[in-house]
C-alpha cells in the first residue's frame, strides 16, 4: 500500500480534477468518504456519502458536454 502525505494527495487531487481524470479523482478517496459542495444555489448543493455515490457523481459530471468546455 502507498502511504502518501498530505501534500502529495492534495496535489494528485489537483492533478485529477485539472485533467478531468474523474476516476483518478475518485480514487484517491476512502471507501466512506464524504464529498460535500455546500456551495452556490440551494439546488446545486450536493453531498455524496461513500464512494460508490461520489464516482456516480462524476460519472455524471464526466457525461455533461459543458464540463468539457471548460
Amino acid at each position: 500500500m502507498n502511504i502518501l502525505n498530505t501534500t502529495e494527495i492534495v496535489e494528485a487531487l489537483r492533478q485529477a480534477l485539472e485533467a478531468r481524470n474523474y476516476n483518478v479523482f475518485v480514487d484517491l478517496f476512502e471507501g466512506d468518504a464524504i464529498f460535500e459542495v455546500p456551495f452556490g444555489l440551494q439546488q446545486n448543493t450536493k453531498r455524496c456519502q461513500g464512494i460508490e455515490a461520489i464516482r456516480a457523481h462524476f460519472n455524471i459530471i464526466a457525461q455533461n458536454p459543458s464540463t468539457k468546455l471548460l
